[in-house]
């Protein structure tokens, strides 16, 4: 929590159900900011777990989805970034450098 007015801040593991479970019910939000783990699993899991709650979904770093260490085993196609840069994902969404995608849900 912060003291800046209508700014709300979570701080925990992107993986953690509570954190997500918490999140969910604070909700609903203008915009989320996803500046979380750069594994591009933890990155689906707040995704898909928290873009119904939030007009726009803000997530950075994805450059980093090209690298194996933070795919552990995914291809790129099942990244998010993968997904934009195939056409195969399910949101209306505007990417920059490959890096920062606004998500409209």
């Amino acid at each position: 929590p912060t003291d800046i007015k209508n700014l709300y801040s979570i701080t925990g593991s992107q993986t953690d159900g509570r954190i997500l479970q918490h999140a969910r019910e604070k909700g609903p939000y203008d915009v989320i900011i996803d500046d979380g783990s750069h594994n591009s699993r933890d990155q689906l899991i707040s995704f898909y777990g928290l873009v119904n709650y939030s007009f726009c979904y803000v997530v950075e770093d994805l450059h980093c989805c090209t690298d194996s260490f933070y795919r552990q085993g995914m291809s790129f196609s099942q990244t998010m970034l993968g997904q934009m840069k195939e056409g195969k994902f399910p949101f209306k969404f505007n990417l920059y450098d490959d890096k920062i995608a606004f998500i409209y849900g």
